[in-house]
C-alpha cells in the first residue's frame, strides 16, 4: 500500500506526517524559534577574503556573515594536484554555493562548506564526490555487506557522485533505496537549477526534522504564511 506524506508549514513550524492506511506512522514537528541551521543550502555572496588566515565571510542573508575556511572548500583534483590558497579559489562578490555544517555560537557566525550533502530517509547524496559508505551503527558485518552489494547494483558506474547508508536502510527493500536514489537525484538538479537563477543571498533547501526525505524544500520565492500539502509516495 503507498503512503501518505501530509506536509503543514507555517510561519512558526513545520509539521510532517507519514500515513499508511489512514494511521499516522510518523510525525515531526519543527518549531521556528528551535530550529538550527545546520544542512541548510545556501547562494551566498563573497564579501571578504582573509589571505593570512585562508578564510572568507559569506553573507548567506543571516543575522551575521559566515565563515568559510580553505579546508572546507571542495575542488576537484587530477593527479595529486596540490590545494590553491582561497584567494585564487573566490574572489569578493562572487556567488558561491554552500552548506551550513556549524551553527552559529555567540559573536560567530555559522561555518560553512562548499561540499554538498543531501540527505534522505535512507541514504545521504555526496553530488561532488564518488564514494560509497555505510553507517558505522550499522554494526552486523552481513548487514554492511549486503547494504552495500544493493547501493553497488543500484548506482551505475558513471555515477559523478556517491552515497552514504544511514541506519534507516538496515533491512530495508532495495526498490526502498532506489527510491531514495531518484528523491536526492531530483533535490540535486532543482538545487542547481535554483543556485543559477537565485540573486544572493538566497535560502535554496531548509533542513528539516529528522533529515528525512520528505522535507520541506524552501524555494527562492517567498513561502505564503501558511499552507499545507499532500503527497503520495511510491514505496509499498
Amino acid at each position: 500500500m503507498p503512503e501518505d506524506i501530509l506536509i503543514n508549514f507555517t510561519p512558526q513550524e513545520t509539521r510532517v506526517a507519514v500515513m499508511h492506511q489512514g494511521v499516522v506512522q510518523e510525525l515531526h514537528i519543527e518549531r521556528t524559534a528551535s530550529r538550527g541551521l545546520v544542512g541548510n543550502v545556501y547562494v551566498g555572496r563573497v564579501v571578504r577574503i582573509l589571505p593570512g588566515m585562508q578564510s572568507a565571510f559569506i553573507d548567506v542573508g543571516l543575522e551575521r556573515t559566515a565563515f568559510l575556511h580553505v579546508a572546507d572548500i571542495w575542488e576537484p583534483r587530477h593527479n595529486g594536484d596540490p590545494a590553491r590558497p582561497i584567494e585564487r579559489i573566490l574572489f569578493e562578490g562572487q556567488s558561491q554555493l554552500v552548506q551550513v555544517i556549524k551553527d552559529p555560537i555567540g559573536s560567530k557566525g555559522a561555518r560553512l562548506s562548499t561540499q554538498i550533502s543531501v540527505a534522505g530517509r535512507m541514504l545521504v547524496y555526496l553530488p561532488q564526490e564518488k564514494h560509497i559508505g555505510i553507517s558505522q551503527r550499522i554494526e552486523s558485518e552481513i548487514e554492511r555487506e549486503s547494504l552495500r552489494e544493493k547501493i553497488t547494483r543500484l548506482v551505475p558506474a558513471d555515477e559523478p557522485g556517491g552515497f552514504i547508508v544511514r541506519t534507516m536502510a538496515e533491512g530495508a527493500m532495495e526498490e526502498e533505496m532506489a527510491n531514495d536514489i531518484d528523491y536526492l537525484r531530483k533535490i540535486w538538479r532543482d538545487l542547481q537549477m535554483h543556485a543559477k537563477t537565485a540573486a544572493p543571498p538566497a535560502l535554496l533547501i531548509r533542513s528539516c526534522p529528522s533529515a528525512s526525505a520528505y522535507c520541506v524544500i524552501s524555494s527562492i520565492r517567498k513561502p505564503r504564511a501558511s499552507s499545507s500539502t499532500r503527497a503520495r509516495t511510491s514505496r509499498n
